[in-house]
């Protein structure tokens, strides 16, 4: 069965080869030509990342990309812990990463620095996950999150490997990295100032000088905030009015709204009118208090309002 694998190779049939060797793995997974098997899967796979076609329904040739990178995985799977397991991982990554798929290869470099911790293969893994992570930053107009992530990825990589972060000069790539963000920072500023707020521009511009005052982008902020200080006269700090001397509020009776009178000055008036003190117009006027009068009395909105207080 290895012999008619290798001879379907032989004559361009990859995916047929393959179908062959699939089925010598799984009659005889511990075979003497196991190894064999899976590095001639192996070629195929990289055969068909390459670009080699494979033929559809016995007509059609259809690229075959993913079909390589499905067939490295089950190679990773097939023999978990060997070299050629390690290798296919890594072409699977390094695939996604020439691609410029960096969300996918940054996925398989970690899987296989978490599963593989003592691997030699493992400082690669890192470094290349780590400028997957930078490469995948689209510029200051977009979010900052893989220039984070790609900081933290060398440092714990400078960590871990302090000769190869030397030679990978990481101190310099950790020091762009810092500028980047300073000039996504000043970037911000300038986009308010653009849209003229000036409130927001001022606190993006102090925060390049208080985050990343060694930055070349500094000394532009220290001048963007220097031409705002005009504009701004009323960002600075007054003191705050507290609770204590905050004058009380007074309550104005809108015009036209005249005081109903007490019970006790209506009661004086009865008496005065009973004892005819008092004028008959201002006892013909004075309205009658009875039972309406004093449910309209508990139903007063201006009560209410102070009972739902």
């Amino acid at each position: 069965m290895n012999l008619a694998g290798q001879a379907l190779i032989n004559l361009g049939r990859y995916w047929d080869a393959y179908d062959r060797f699939e089925q010598q793995l799984s009659n005889y997974p511990n075979g003497a030509f196991f190894d064999r098997a899976l590095d001639r899967e192996y070629m195929i796979a990289c055969a068909f990342l390459q670009g080699r076609r494979r033929r559809a329904m016995k007509i059609f040739r259809v690229g075959a990309r993913d079909d390589g990178i499905d067939i490295l995985m089950r190679i990773a799977a097939h023999s978990p812990g060997s070299d050629l397991a390690e290798r296919a991982l890594l072409r699977v990554a390094d695939y996604h990463f020439d691609r410029r798929e960096y969300p996918e290869a940054i996925a398989v470099y970690d899987e296989f620095v978490k599963s593989r911790p003592r691997s030699t293969r493992r400082a690669y893994a890192m470094l290349r996950a780590a400028r997957a992570s930078l490469l995948s930053f689209r510029g200051v107009k977009w979010d900052e999150t893989p220039l984070l992530d790609a900081s933290v990825r060398f440092r714990v990589f400078a960590r871990a490997y302090p000769v190869a972060a030397k030679r990978e000069n990481i101190v310099g790539i950790l020091t762009e990295i810092r500028q980047t963000l300073a000039h996504k920072v000043y970037h911000s500023g300038m986009f308010y100032e653009r849209t003229d707020r000036p409130r927001s521009a001022v606190f993006y511009y102090r925060k390049v000088l208080r985050e990343y005052p060694d930055s070349q982008w500094a000394d532009d902020a220290k001048l963007r905030l220097d031409r705002l200080a005009p504009m701004t006269i009323e960002l600075v700090d007054t003191p705050t009015t507290s609770p204590a001397q905050t004058p009380a509020k007074t309550t104005t009776k809108p015009s036209g709204v005249t005081t109903r009178p007490s019970q006790a000055r209506r009661n004086d008036e009865n008496k005065k009118f009973r004892t005819g003190e008092g004028s008959l117009s201002q006892a013909e006027t004075r309205p009658a208090v009875g039972p309406v009068q004093k449910a309209r009395k508990t139903t007063d909105p201006i009560r209410l309002e102070s009972l739902a207080e």
